[in-house]
């Protein structure tokens, strides 16, 4: 055998060794650095990703409540008959049966020390109102397509009225009925199809069987009484640290004669709310008007949290955002 032979290739032992150890632990450091950095790049993207979300949604939640609410206010004290019309009420008892059963001004606020009347106390519990927050109740007639067709003989007769098939008025409803002169709040005792009747029976019932102040003629319209209330309460829920977390809720009077009506949770993570008040030809406003026949708009503020926490300071996202609303009936 010639000893100049070479070894073919592959078969020194030197071409056959592996890598040695310092190799190999500088690939597993390069490898877990490379890892490293996409994990950490991609935990970021995802930090990033869930703190726009939280802040689009608190965005959002902050441009529907303030929809929602500034329908009802915009509303307030409002009739399809006549801004300057006087309503007299004519439900029994209309100062304690129930909040919705006293249109009053139209409009009424409660600071924070200010607890509701009869029902939905200062309280913990899901539904109950967070002492320290302000609330507002409102009252409005929501019109419909009855109109009364026959003079009433006398303040007592029975109202003769177009049909009111699919109207959505029933008996043990609160009406409106207005002209151009005047108004009266009163509970409808019997509806059928061309007749409203308004006896003095019911809960919490007619004062009598009139419609005051005087007899109503062909043309007078037929609205549904629209009360509502807006306040921030607890949502019988908790957050991981087991905090209890609060809402913004609506309560509203829909059908029938009911005290107390349910709540309605609104928007989940509304923590606070201020609530100012413009008078007319006041340069200011103000947390409790001097009469609130007067108030022609309302500064409301909210203060939403987020769901995660998502913060720089690992804690929830927070932001105040503040809307103006006029009241339609109200305006110069």
């Amino acid at each position: 055998m010639n000893p100049s032979r070479k070894h073919p290739r592959g078969s020194s032992a030197f071409a056959q060794r592996g890598v040695t150890l310092v190799e190999l632990m500088v690939a597993l450091v390069l490898g877990l650095v490379v890892s490293g950095a996409a994990l950490a790049l991609f935990m970021t993207n995802k930090q990033v990703y869930t703190a726009s979300e939280n802040l689009d949604r608190l965005q959002e939640a902050s441009r529907s409540a303030f929809e929602l609410m500034a329908r009802d206010v915009r509303e307030a004290d409002g009739n399809p008959c006549s801004n300057e019309i006087a309503l007299v009420n004519g439900l029994k008892n209309n100062a304690t049966y129930a909040w919705w059963s006293n249109w009053g001004t139209g409009l009424h606020g409660y600071t924070g020390a200010d607890a509701f009347p009869l029902d939905i106390p200062f309280g913990t519990a899901a539904g109950e109102r967070v002492a320290g927050t302000p609330a507002i109740e409102l009252w409005t007639a929501d019109s419909t397509d009855i109109r009364v067709t026959a003079a009433m003989g006398t303040m007592s007769d029975d109202l003769t009225v177009s049909d009111t098939t699919g109207s959505g008025i029933a008996a043990n409803d609160i009406l409106v009925i207005c002209d151009p002169v005047h108004g009266t709040i009163f509970q409808a005792t019997g509806v059928a199809a061309n007749t409203i009747r308004h006896q003095a029976s019911g809960t919490p019932g007619n004062i009598d069987a009139t419609l005051p102040p005087n007899v109503y003629v062909p043309n007078a319209v037929i609205s549904k009484l629209h009360p509502v209330r807006w306040y921030i309460g607890y949502n019988g829920r908790s957050d991981n640290d087991g905090n209890k977390l609060t809402s913004l809720y609506r309560v509203a009077l829909t059908s029938g004669a009911d005290d107390k009506p349910d709540p309605d949770e609104i928007l989940e993570g509304v923590t606070g709310m201020t609530l100012q008040y413009h008078a007319q030809g006041s340069p200011d406003y103000v947390d409790t008007p001097a009469d609130w026949k007067h108030v022609d708009a309302v500064l409301i503020g909210l203060n939403l949290a987020s769901r995660d926490k998502v913060g720089t300071d690992k804690q929830t996202l927070k932001r105040d955002y503040e809307h103006v609303v006029a009241i339609r009936s109200r305006a110069p």
